[in-house]
């Protein structure tokens, strides 16, 4: 068996995260990623045991990355509205911080066959904080809707949108903009 050599496979995550930026996620293979990173298809097998395997891993590392300090950041004592705006600011701040991983995770997400089955599933129960704020805010009736899904994309697109924007005119998202949106998201009554 071959040795794991750790900055080839650091350069095979890079690849995977530049096609899925430049071409699509639809558009990654071994192949193409193997040409990329300077190496033989035969030895991204050394790493992983096929695409499904290897998107399915760079997946929920990009999730841990995502969802990192965020259980902290909730664990404050604050009103239930500060928490969410805590989470929507948490997450605007690693859309902007790691645009690679944010565009390669929101690609799996609206691509959820090209990862094993129950990895999505498992990518969600990550961060516990989030989902008893969720539940704290259906118990009480503090959402405009109780399906996560809607407002998953009310609260995130819109995020993900203008930290996609700038980040293809290669230019950091101005904090004052972003402020703004993040005021206007929870000033909709996203939260009553």
């Amino acid at each position: 068996m071959r040795k794991i050599d750790e900055t080839k496979r650091d350069a095979i995550v890079k690849a995977v995260f530049q096609i899925t930026f430049d071409e699509s996620i639809t558009n990654l293979s071994i192949a193409k990623i193997a040409k990329k990173v300077g190496v033989s298809k035969a030895t991204m097998y050394v790493y992983y045991d096929d695409k499904t395997d290897m998107l399915s891993k760079i997946f929920l590392n990009v999730k841990q990355l995502m969802d990192d300090g965020l259980d902290k950041k909730l664990s404050v004592d604050a009103t239930f509205k500060q928490r969410v705006r805590l989470a929507v600011e948490h997450f605007a701040n690693k859309f902007i911080e790691y645009p690679y991983e944010a565009n390669f995770m929101w690609a799996i997400l609206a691509n959820p066959k090209l990862v094993n089955d129950g990895v999505v599933e498992k990518s969600q129960q990550m961060v516990k904080s989030l989902y008893d704020l969720f539940a704290e805010g259906v118990e009480n009736d503090y959402w405009i809707t109780n399906d996560m899904e809607i407002l998953v994309s009310i609260m995130f697109s819109p995020i993900k949108q203008i930290t996609e924007t700038y980040f293809r005119k290669e230019q950091s998202v101005p904090q004052d903009k972003m402020k703004e949106l993040i005021d206007i998201l929870i000033k909709t009554d996203v939260v009553e």
